[in-house]
């Protein structure tokens, strides 16, 4: 991912609306004790699904309208890069933590 710096200002206070996406955080951002070798948590199988999966599908299943960000570390490009192939039409955001 390219290198910079990637601030926002938070929201500001506001009253929610029923139509207004509710929106996760996702942080997969750290390697992993010892686990460098099988490269990001979120890409980490467990059986027939990686990690990321189960969690995008666990608040499909309860959500409709709603809004991601995973906020990605070690090896961002790949996490993003299968996001992006897989989830091409959904509402999911990568920031990627440069430290």
């Amino acid at each position: 991912m390219k290198k910079g710096n990637y601030l926002t200002s938070p929201k500001g206070n506001k009253e929610r609306s029923p139509d207004d996406p509710i929106t996760f955080l996702i942080i997969a951002s750290h390697p992993g004790h010892r686990m460098k070798s099988y490269g990001p948590i979120p890409l980490l199988n467990l059986g027939v699904h990686n990690l990321l999966d189960i969690q995008i599908e666990a608040i499909r299943a309860v959500h409709r309208n709603y809004e991601i960000v995973v906020c990605c570390g070690f090896e961002a490009d790949r996490v993003a890069r299968y996001v992006k192939n897989k989830y091409k039409n959904q509402n999911i955001r990568i920031v990627e933590n440069q430290l």
